[in-house]
């Protein structure tokens, strides 16, 4: 009797493990439900999965071509007009004839320097001729005022002779004015001077010559945007390939090289003028013309579209999605891409940033990203 005891007991005490066990299953498996339904009842949210991608920054002013040499060509002398050598829109080589003066009078001087050069000669030969003579005859004979008298006439003379051919030099170099060459290469404006015209130094150009090739650009940059161009310890503009789009609208085929910039901000408008030489060989580049340069560097970073980025009074944020819950990130701006703001500071590769507005009575409530929106920076 004891035995039957003994073994209904132990059978009691399986069915009551069995039971319990069934009643825990029942509660674990109640929770992972409540889990599972609470995990998904969490709001997801669309936006941007951000990453770093290399992008083309470019910056764009208003320029205007203007060229690296311009000379006003005028004469030296006073004279008439006797011959015109060059037309209106010619192109010129350094040193070509382009007009000449009417030559007889300053011919004329020239040859009357040099006679007078020939004079003044023969009268230092006779001044040394006499001086050597005295010098060798003997001391009782000849007296000191004597000796004297011949060693200032030979330096009469022979100062006389260097003024004169000074005259003779000053001559020459007048007759050779009378011929006008062109000063540098490039291309002739109107010429409005005509045979006969009575010109002076003093008097309008006969003509202006502008040079072809390069062209220099000028174009202002404000002072925040020249420190956001200079980079610390490297040449500005390094890394830039500098651009200009015509009237056009065609791209220049050739990029621009970089010369310098004034050596001060403008009081009135804060701008900084650049300046900027472009290869000119077929003449494209008209002076004075007006052309939109294009500033392009690439660069490597993280981009966002600007309605993720609210501006406030203290700065810029977003909004994010970490450890599943939704945050606010200051951001630091760099430059503006089209409809894309350059993030400098404040996020890395992988960051959920959220579209749109988000309350602040949201913030550090449950989130997670939305399964449909995980799309990359840019993309």
């Amino acid at each position: 009797m004891t035995k039957e005891r003994v073994v209904f007991g132990f059978i009691i005490l399986i069915l009551l493990i069995f039971i319990i066990f069934l009643i825990y299953r029942q509660f674990n498996d109640k929770k992972e439900n409540t889990a599972l339904l609470k995990n998904n009842n969490i709001p997801a949210y669309a936006g941007t999965a951000v990453q770093e991608k290399n992008i083309t920054v470019t910056q764009t002013f208003i320029g205007t071509v203007a060229p690296v040499h311009t000379v006003d060509v005028l004469p030296f002398i006073s004279g008439f007009i006797d011959q015109v050598f060059v037309k209106g829109g010619q192109t010129v080589q350094t040193g070509e004839k382009l007009f000449v003066l009417q030559q007889q009078q300053y011919l004329a001087q020239k040859e009357a320097a040099a006679a007078n050069v020939q004079s003044a000669e023969a009268t230092l030969k006779n001044a040394e001729i006499y001086l050597n003579r005295i010098k060798k005859t003997k001391s009782e004979a000849v007296s000191q005022t004597e000796l004297d008298n011949a060693q200032t006439s030979y330096l009469s003379a022979e100062a006389q002779l260097k003024a004169e051919k000074a005259n003779l030099a000053l001559a020459e170099v007048n007759y050779d004015y009378t011929v006008i060459k062109a000063p540098i290469e490039g291309i002739v404006g109107n010429i409005a001077i005509t045979k006969g015209n009575y010109v002076t130094p003093s008097g309008q150009p006969l003509a202006r010559i502008i040079q072809q090739t390069p062209m220099r650009v000028q174009f202002s940059m404000s002072n925040k945007e020249y420190l956001q161009t200079k980079t610390a310890d490297k040449p500005l503009f390094e890394g830039w390939t500098i651009k200009i789009k015509t009237a056009d609208g065609k791209i220049y085929p050739q990029t621009g090289t970089f010369q310098y910039i004034d050596n001060m901000v403008a009081g009135q408008t804060s701008g900084i003028t650049v300046y900027v030489d472009f290869p000119n060989p077929n003449g494209v580049l008209m002076a004075n013309a007006y052309v939109e340069v294009l500033l392009e560097k690439e660069i490597k970073s993280i981009v966002l579209d600007k309605n993720q980025v609210h501006l406030a009074e203290n700065g810029a944020y977003v909004n994010v999605i970490r450890n599943n819950k939704i945050e606010r990130q200051n951001v630091e701006l760099g430059w503006s891409v089209g409809q894309n703001y350059v993030i400098e500071k404040g996020l890395k590769g992988g960051d959920f940033v959220l579209k749109g507005t988000i309350p602040d009575s949201l913030l550090n409530t449950p989130a997670k990203q939305g399964i449909n929106n995980r799309e990359k920076a840019g993309a």
